[in-house]
């Protein structure tokens, strides 16, 4: 496919596992990051766990939740979280879509 991407070695592969799925989060431990479904902070522990054993580490490694309040995104971070998404509906306005990319986690909960 061309053009060819500019990442070395690749693009970034961020792969999605359940909480209680262990053979995914160790397949994603070997590329750039983990995207858990149906995990609370308790579960992400545990997987970004797994993920430290199998790599030896969490260095240049992301972990990827869509935390849904202000104390769960903290729970989450506080568990090994790396990323917080948080989005709009399909279809929303731009002055919205505007509005959640300029805030703090404390103003989007």
């Amino acid at each position: 496919v061309l053009p060819r991407p500019v990442q070395r070695p690749r693009v970034p592969l961020w792969l999605a596992a359940r909480a209680t799925a262990r053979k995914p989060v160790r397949r994603a431990a070997r590329y750039d990051g983990l995207y858990p479904i149906e995990v609370d902070a308790k579960g992400l522990r545990e997987i970004v766990d797994v993920v430290r054993a199998e790599r030896g580490g969490l260095d240049d490694f992301d972990v990827a939740s869509a935390p849904s309040s202000f104390q769960e995104f903290e729970d989450f971070a506080e568990a090994g979280m790396t990323w917080a998404l948080k989005g709009t509906e399909p279809g929303a306005p731009l002055d919205e879509v505007l509005a959640l990319a300029s805030t703090q986690p404390t103003e989007v909960f």
